[in-house]
């Protein structure tokens, strides 16, 4: 949507020069604020947020270099486009402006028409850029919708008994997860960490998807499920992508958990009684090789036992991980100080003591939790 009126940031320690450009850019429908000093420009930068700003090169204190500098350090001013006011012309001056982050130049003395055409390209230029922005925003927005949309909700299949954190790097994410009914009592869970964090790892998620469910089936074996699903993928990933996943069947008639680790970290088995059991990766990487082998674990499991299936990002990065093995520990001590906690508090505060919140993400965040 075009904006009714732009506004302009004058800074320019000299006051004649403040009132000559105000007079002129006001006849041309701007709303112009001013400042007399770089410290005073910052802040009305970050106060008013302009979309333009007219900066002097030469003053006193931080010249327009440093100010523009500190500008385009700010989060709250590094968008905002800058041209530089100056009566300097040599080569290394423009150089020099242009490296900090300045746009364009306009020397005094001030000529009307180069003001009106400077000042109205860069808008132009920028208001071309704002609309792209937002029109790749909208697209990241269905993007990460559709996304959303796929992934299956504990509430909608409570016969699961899962419960899952999930949480993308960007809005659309490479880690994936799905959960559905073989036939009575056997469920499948599905965990993925595509490799890379953009658009294309998240359109590979809608593709994995109909792939998991198109293969399921009580007939085959999970070694040779994921073969068939690697054999597609073959087809499907570019040569540098490939799947780290973790595939789960758990029969509940015969309380037996079949397990398909393909280069996936180990998956940690939190007995009702007992010692804590990893489950270690055992098979290649989907997608990585054509002839990739998929080897199948079977674990006996008890009513009260508790599995927990994660991405790499769960480990890598948590409060205190430095390697895979202390991001291990972290996770196992968080499972161990939630074990009496019912599944679907457990899983979040188990992640908020993983990542509590002054602690950014690095990584999709993926953990989902089972009671078996």
């Amino acid at each position: 949507m075009q904006k009714e009126r732009y506004t302009i940031l004058l800074i320019d320690d000299e006051k004649i020069n403040l009132v000559v450009l105000r007079a002129l850019l006001q006849k041309e429908g701007y709303a112009i604020v001013s400042a007399l000093s770089g410290r005073e420009g910052v802040e009305l930068a970050r106060q008013e947020r302009p979309d333009l700003i007219l900066l002097d090169v030469v003053m006193p204190g931080e010249d327009g270099f440093e100010v523009c500098r500190i500008l385009k350090q700010d989060p709250l001013t590094h968008a905002i486009p800058v041209i530089f006011i100056t009566a300097l012309s040599d080569s290394r001056s423009k150089i020099k402006g242009l490296s900090v982050g300045g746009l364009d130049y306009i020397s005094k003395p001030f000529e009307k028409e180069e003001v009106f055409m400077r000042v109205r390209n860069i808008l132009r230029l920028n208001y071309s850029l704002q609309r792209i922005i937002e029109e790749q925003a909208v697209r990241l927005k269905q993007v990460r919708d559709a996304q959303q949309a796929i992934l299956v909700n504990p509430e909608e299949i409570p016969g699961a008994r899962f419960s899952v954190h999930f949480k993308p790097l960007l809005d659309a994410g490479g880690d994936f997860y799905d959960v559905f009914a073989v036939t009575d009592n056997v469920w499948d869970y599905f965990v993925a960490d595509i490799s890379g964090h953009d658009l294309a790892a998240s359109f590979t998620t809608s593709a994995l998807k109909a792939l998991v469910r198109y293969n399921s089936s009580q007939v085959l074996t999970v070694e040779e499920y994921m073969t068939i699903i690697n054999r597609v993928l073959q087809s499907l990933l570019t040569p540098e992508q490939h799947i780290a996943a973790a595939y789960v069947r758990l029969n509940r008639n015969t309380m037996r958990l079949s397990v398909v680790n393909a280069a996936n970290p180990p998956l940690l088995l939190l007995p009702g009684q007992g010692e804590p059991v990893w489950l270690q990766g055992n098979s290649d990487a989907l997608g990585a090789f054509a002839g990739g082998v998929f080897v199948g674990q079977e674990f006996a499991v008890a009513e009260n036992d508790r599995l927990f299936m994660y991405s790499d990002g769960i480990i890598e990065h948590s409060r205190t991980a430095r390697t895979r093995e202390q991001g291990g520990v972290d996770l196992l001590r968080a499972a161990l100080a939630t074990r009496g906690f019912p599944l679907t508090s457990a899983v979040p505060e188990i992640a908020r003591m993983l990542f509590p919140r002054e602690r950014p993400a690095e990584d999709d965040l993926l953990l989902l939790g089972v009671d078996i």
